[in-house]
């Protein structure tokens, strides 16, 4: 098992998540499915205190993680033993880990 890396874009109304290319290539090799997966997914948020509370939501984490995979969470979790978010402009500096 390892960790599916989710790439982060922070921008001013909101977040830009992706697959990093590591965790992309492992969900192909898991995956039976050819389904098209999204490239992206983008949240828009209103305020700050929006992006505070968004990324403390466990539940949030995952679904980013489920919409990017077309996969749910129960079949994640036999592929991948952890979630982790990271800015790759921020030298990929961590934004937030869920187990």
């Amino acid at each position: 098992m390892s960790t599916m890396t989710i790439l982060v874009g922070i921008q001013a109304d909101g977040y830009t998540f992706q697959l990093a290319p590591r965790s992309r290539q492992l969900l192909g090799e898991t995956r039976a499915d050819d389904t098209p997966l999204p490239a992206s997914v983008f949240l828009r948020y209103e305020t700050q205190h929006d992006v505070v509370h968004v990324l403390g939501k466990h539940e949030l984490r995952w679904t980013v993680a489920e919409t990017l995979t077309g996969l749910p969470r129960d079949q994640l979790a036999q592929i991948i033993n952890s979630l982790e978010y990271v800015d790759p402009k921020r030298d990929f500096a961590p934004i937030h880990a869920a187990a």
